[in-house]
């Protein structure tokens, strides 16, 4: 601990246990000693000094939360324990004192309190008390005040034992600093990586153990998940009562699942301001037994808002693209219409023949009955869809478009394949709109002057791993593949951007609504398509549905 600094939580939990060991230290000390002192006499000080030491202990338990200078406080405490460690060795027989053992104690707790220099100066101290004490005893005239000499006996019959222990003892205490400074630095190193690596990682990091205990929890796990809840009251704790709010019942899902997973999620922890996470586990495992697992949280929430603000962007594009369209479309028969009125009411000599004014009247008629198809085609799109699922074979609707391709008048021959396996499951959506959604794309090939259609449809499970979290969303659900590939002239990049766009068209005749119209079905059944294509080389679109509707699907642009 840096001097003056607080303590962060795992040094505040350190304190916490060495003020617990200490009484147990004094009542193992009270016990040793009324054991060795069974039918003999009474060493009255040590008694004193360890009875002080658990009353001193006792009131630094009551003391420890107002401390303000937590360095300070394990000082005092490291320099009463030091020298109550070392008058018990000298009232109980000094070398060859039962509580010898103490030093070693004490050099630990300086290193573990203080710093592992302070362990070499508390070393010192004890070598240079105990040879005090040693080289006393071979000056038979000098008596050490207070010194319990029954505790050694005969002195010349004990001389030899009493030099060995001396020499032993003062050895063993820098083996102790010497085992305790190398454990110091393996503990810095590992607090040096725990608190600059694990600790400021953008990441999420949760760490538990064989029985689902909280061992790990990082400042951004905590950040993101319990910005109110103090660490100690995660760590240690397990993660079905740290997260028992039922906002929480998609994370715990996740952490007690035996499989890997890689999963986006929401949790609606605020009304306001749901979190969005993307969530990756890692199993624990040591020769095939559960050990643990390893979560790793990643903040989608801004991805999520950017993605919100860019999708509006598009829409507001769409809307505005939409809107030239409809007037593009609406002009040209107004123009028309204009034209014809103001030639009835010129007066002119051609307005006055009959057979003039009634070509008129059925340009006006025409282009009436034009301005009606547009804003028919208009509302049908817009107006929302009711949709009748059930279950069908979709290369069974494949063929039906095909077979009314083949007999319809205003279409030229082409040459189709579906590949496709018996096995395929049904899929759930409404037959009729499905059935448009692939002759709108056929007649599309056909006018890019198509000759060959290829259609394959598998299982989305089936394909090479995916990265984009679509199709890997696809990929883990019940789903259906279709590539949809034909040999017309294709798109350019630009018209690739706008494919999709009502009333964007590329031809002199048309809505520009069939592909908008197939996007907005493929969307209605929580599908996704794309299109990939340039100049004269056939277009290909690429379709997901979900077998079954009730799977809900992330937000797709």
């Amino acid at each position: 601990m840096n001097r003056g600094s607080m303590p962060n939580e795992e040094e505040f939990v350190k304190i916490k246990w060495l003020l617990f060991l200490r009484p147990m230290i004094c009542l193992f000390c009270l016990a040793l000693l009324l054991i060795y002192e069974l039918g003999g006499g009474m060493t009255v000080p040590a008694y004193v000094i360890l009875g002080l030491l658990l009353l001193l202990n006792l009131i630094y338990l009551n003391l420890l939360p107002y401390i303000q200078n937590y360095f300070t406080f394990l000082l005092s405490q490291a320099i009463v324990d030091s020298v109550a460690f070392l008058l018990l060795i000298y009232f109980t027989g000094g070398v060859l004192s039962i509580f010898s053992f103490l030093c070693f104690v004490g050099i630990l707790h300086w290193n573990i309190s203080i710093s592992p220099r302070s362990s070499v100066y508390f070393a010192s101290c004890c070598t240079i008390f105990l040879s005090l004490i040693t080289i006393s005893h071979f000056f038979p005239n000098y008596y050490l005040p207070f010194f319990y000499y029954e505790w050694i006996g005969d002195f010349p019959l004990k001389k030899n034992r009493i030099l060995a222990s001396f020499f032993a003892q003062s050895v063993g205490f820098y083996l102790i600093v010497l085992l305790a400074g190398r454990l110091s630095k393996t503990y810095q190193r590992a607090r040096i990586f725990y608190d600059e690596i694990v600790e400021n990682i953008k990441e999420g990091l949760i760490v538990l153990d064989s029985g689902g205990n909280i061992v790990l929890f990082n400042k951004e796990a905590k950040r993101l998940l319990s910005p109110t809840l103090p660490s100690q009251a995660v760590v240690g704790n397990k993660f079905e009562k740290v997260f028992e709010r039922k906002e929480y019942a998609p994370l715990r899902q996740i952490l007690s699942s035996s499989k890997e997973m890689d999963v986006d999620l929401t949790l609606p922890l605020s009304p306001q301001a749901p979190l969005y996470l993307n969530v990756k586990t890692s199993i624990l495992k040591e020769n095939q037994h559960y050990r643990g697992v390893v979560a790793l949280l990643h903040d989608l929430t801004l991805k999520k808002q950017l993605k919100a603000l860019e999708q509006k962007a598009l829409h507001l594009e769409g809307i505005e693209e939409m809107a030239m369209g409809i007037a593009h479309e609406i002009r040209n028969p107004l123009a028309s219409l204009r034209g014809c009125v103001q030639e009835l009411f010129s007066g002119s000599q051609a307005s006055a023949s009959l057979e003039y004014s009634q070509k008129l009247q059925e340009v006006i008629l025409s282009e009436s009955d034009r301005l009606d198809r547009i804003l028919q085609e208009f509302l049908e799109f817009a107006r929302p869809s009711r949709l009748h699922f059930q279950y069908h074979n979709l290369p069974k609707i494949l063929e039906e478009v095909f077979l009314l391709l083949e007999n319809h008048p205003q279409t030229s021959p082409i040459r189709y394949k579906i590949l496709a396996s018996p096995t395929l499951p049904k899929l759930e959506c409404d037959r009729d709109k499905i059935f448009q959604v692939f002759f709108n794309l056929a007649l599309n090939s056909l006018e890019a002057k198509a000759t060959r259609i290829l259609i394959s449809v598998e299982k989305a499970s089936n394909l090479p791993i995916q990265l984009h979290p679509t199709h890997k969303f696809f990929s883990q659900t019940p789903s259906l593949f279709i590539k949809f590939q034909d040999n017309g002239e294709g798109f350019s990049e630009n018209t690739l951007k706008h494919l999709f766009t009502p009333f964007f068209t590329t031809k002199s005749k048309g809505s520009g609504l069939g592909l908008s119209t197939v996007y907005k079905i493929v969307k209605l059944h929580r599908g996704h398509i794309e299109a990939h294509s340039s100049p004269s080389q056939g277009a290909t679109f690429c379709i997901w549905l979900p077998c079954h509707q009730m799977a809900s699907t992330p937000e797709i642009n």
